[in-house]
Formats: C-alpha cells, sequence, structure tokens
C-alpha cells in the first residue's frame, strides 16, 4: 500500500512538493518512520495474537483503540464532545463487550 501511495504521490508530482524546502522537515519525516514501523508492529501483535486465541476477544481488544483516543482527547487535549459522541463511545464500548462476551460463550 505504502508502495502504491509513493508511486501515485511521484505519477502527480505532489512527491517533489513533499521533499522540497516548502515541504516536510526532518523531524516530520522522522515521526512519518516511526508511526509506519509502530503500524507495522502493530499488525504483526496483531496476528500474533489471533494465532494463539479466537479471533472475537482479540478483535474486540484491539478496537478498544477507538474508545482510548475517544477518552485521551478528552482528559489530554481538552476536547469537548457533544452528547452524540459521549453516545458513541457508549454503545462502541458495549458493542466490543458483546462481541468479547459472545466469542467466550462459545
Amino acid at each position: 500500500m505504502t508502495a502504491g501511495l509513493c508511486a501515485v504521490a511521484l505519477w502527480s508530482g505532489s512527491f517533489r512538493t513533499l521533499t522540497s524546502g516548502a515541504g516536510l522537515e526532518a523531524r516530520a519525516w522522522g515521526f512519518i518512520v516511526l508511526a509506519g514501523a509502530s503500524g507495522a508492529a502493530s499488525w504483526l501483535a496483531y496476528f500474533a495474537a489471533l494465532k494463539l486465541g479466537p479471533a472475537g476477544p482479540v478483535s474486540a481488544l484491539d478496537r478498544l483503540s477507538l474508545p482510548l483516543v475517544f477518552v485521551l482527547g478528552v482528559l489530554l487535549l481538552g476536547e469537548k464532545p457533544g452528547w452524540i459522541g459521549w453516545l458513541g463511545l457508549v454503545v462502541t464500548v458495549a458493542g466490543i463487550y458483546l462481541i468479547a462476551f459472545d466469542a467466550n460463550r462459545s
């Protein structure tokens, strides 16, 4: 996927903008590389967990990242979600629980 995105960026001429002085700094490129490496490590851990356990609880645990980001956004970034956001959080956590619970009953 990364290769495809780079190919499209090169073909469209957007890649030159990123590598020029008006584009991203070296520090930003470092963070991009770190984000890619951590994403790859995350997928490797996910597939290792799937190899060791049932898919329901493993995928439910993986999906807990969504509520975690929501709560961290409120606590650390000072975001102020409305009632629909909080309702979405509750429904998401309930769904994650139901998926994990259902997988344990089988």
